[in-house]
């Protein structure tokens, strides 16, 4: 620490000796860059690189943040929003202008007509298209959404009995046992998006219900940062379309109630819903600024909402085409994803400016508001009674659904991982930068066990049914940022199995019957088999 603080202050001597020259303003924001990347100082920091591409995350913004404005002297609320989304030219516009210097505004000059311009993937959009969602006249299907943290959205369906025949497609069998035999993880396929996938699967798993036969389609649904977004097909890996967007994707995509639109959100600030079946483009609406959060669809009312680094929530209707209503959050981008809570029906969104909001999910009035003072990247999640939610202050807190703080638990690193609660509603799953991933009981924050991992766990784990496994109980997937995949015991944390994939992942894990999609740093999305290696 007495060294940076050395460096910080002959950085500041020479800023403050140059009378704001800019060019020293760049070689102090090179020098901060390539220290927080642990690049070497001959290392070219492009004006169009990007921190987060360039192999930063979001704790490394959180100190690069830091570091400039100590160097500088300045204060701004909007930098850490700015290295986070924008290049390294916007950066130095932006600190230009918060520095204490006139000198700065030159600095405005030859920059002010660049713009960030993604590189842009050769053109060509579907290279296979799938019939249409719902099928032929008098055929019934019912289907299910398998979402990050475990999530499962029921879909609405033509036939009410549908419903009781989706169980059958998850594989779950409870009569088994077969505890004493070994899980393994394979390669099943993967496919190649041209940049690296910090975007969650979506998975989107349908079958009629006229036939006796559970045969259906499962479908995978993921964005890039090369712009595209891709569906596979679950068992095989087939490309069965893919779109290529208006900017960057690092939104993890959702599916609409009905289950025949794609929705997801791009760095150019717009919304997309995509036909599911051929990816084709049904409706855009555009924000005021980057989208990264990933919607919510509310299985009511059919609306889908979604944050903005524009700092709104929009509750958006894909039927009529139109925003319902939106709603500010206080202040700093709504980065994390909102969440809609069935019982009490109430909506969680929480932004980069420490705000957490409790709204009505038909009107967007804010029931309750809590301010911490420090960003939220972690997206909140809701049991019975209990929400939960991550904190770069390295707590994991629980408040009641009228905005109490029940109790809060200190991880020994930011937490940018989002909850997982288990089905009974008992025990919360959290990742945290420290390596570790935390069970708690929801009712008192007491520490239940915790599995620590070599890498930092970004992201969020996927509780989900053993029974597939011929298990009783939970299983954990996570995935740690040196880029192994794990499965754990929900019981007690135990590590069952793992795969190390060649990148990092900071994308959270999907699991349905025996395969687990993720998407990795090194470009590629990821299908794993989980496998029972009899003894």
């Amino acid at each position: 620490m007495g060294a940076l603080l050395k460096i910080y202050q002959r950085q500041r001597r020479c800023l403050e000796s140059s009378g704001g020259d800019v060019a020293k303003l760049k070689q102090t924001l090179r020098s901060l860059w390539q220290g927080n990347l642990g690049l070497p100082e001959d290392a070219t920091v492009d004006e169009e690189s990007n921190f987060l591409l360039s192999g930063g995350d979001s704790l490394k913004a959180l100190h690069l943040c830091e570091d400039i404005l100590a160097a500088v002297g300045g204060t701004s609320p909007e930098l850490l929003e700015v290295l986070l989304d924008g290049t390294f030219s916007d950066v130095l516009r932006h600190v230009a202008g918060v520095t204490p210097t006139p000198a700065l505004e030159n600095s405005r000059s030859s920059s002010e007509a660049k713009k960030r311009d993604a590189d842009a993937p050769p053109a060509g959009l579907a290279k296979r298209e799938r019939t249409a969602a719902g099928g032929a006249q008098g055929e019934t299907w019912a289907g299910k959404v398998v979402r990050r943290a475990g999530e499962v959205m029921e879909l609405q369906t033509r036939n009410p009995k549908a419903n009781k025949n989706i169980r059958a497609l998850g594989g779950t069998n409870s009569s088994k046992n077969s505890g004493g035999d070994a899980l393994g993880l394979s390669l099943s396929w993967s496919s190649d998006t041209g940049r690296c996938v910090d975007a969650s699967p979506v998975l989107l798993v349908q079958h009629r219900t006229d036939l006796s036969s559970d045969e259906g389609e499962r479908t995978v649904f993921i964005g890039s940062h090369s712009h595209r977004i891709q569906a596979l097909d679950l068992t095989d890996g087939r490309l069965l379309w893919e779109r290529v967007l208006g900017d960057r994707i690092e939104a993890s995509a959702a599916v609409s109630h009905c289950g025949s639109l794609v929705v997801v959100g791009c760095y150019n600030g717009c919304v997309y819903f995509l036909c599911a079946a051929s990816g084709k483009t049904r409706w855009m609406f555009e924000t005021g600024d980057a989208v990264k959060s990933c919607p919510a669809v509310d299985p009511v009312t059919g609306l889908v909402i979604v944050g903005s680094h524009d700092g709104h929530v929009y509750a958006l209707d894909p039927k009529v085409q139109r925003c319902v209503w939106k709603r500010h959050c206080g202040g700093g981008a709504v980065f994390s994803s909102p969440f809609l809570h069935a019982s009490p029906r109430q909506l969680y969104a929480a932004s980069l400016g420490g705000h957490l909001l409790c709204l009505n999910p038909d009107s967007g009035e804010v029931l309750w508001s809590y301010c911490r003072d420090i960003p939220f990247f972690s997206s909140p999640n809701a049991s019975s009674g209990h929400l939960m939610i991550g904190s770069v202050d390295g707590y994991i807190c629980c408040f009641s659904n009228t905005g109490t703080l029940v109790w809060q638990f200190l991880t020994k690193g930011p937490v940018f991982s989002s909850p997982c609660v288990t089905a009974d509603q008992q025990r919360v799953l959290c990742g945290s930068h420290d390596g570790c991933l935390y069970c708690l009981n929801c009712a008192d924050g007491s520490l239940v066990w915790t599995f620590q991992s070599p890498g930092k766990v970004y992201s969020s784990p996927c509780v989900f049914d053993g029974s597939v496994m011929g298990r009783r109980g939970v299983l954990v997937a996570l995935a740690s940022t040196d880029g192994t995949v794990w499965i754990l015991d929900g019981h007690d944390g135990q590590m069952l199995a793992s795969l190390t994939l060649p990148g990092e992942l900071f994308s959270s894990p999907v699991v349905y019957d025996h395969s687990l999609v993720v998407g990795c740093r090194n470009d590629y999305v990821y299908c794993l088999k989980l496998t029972v290696n009899k003894g």
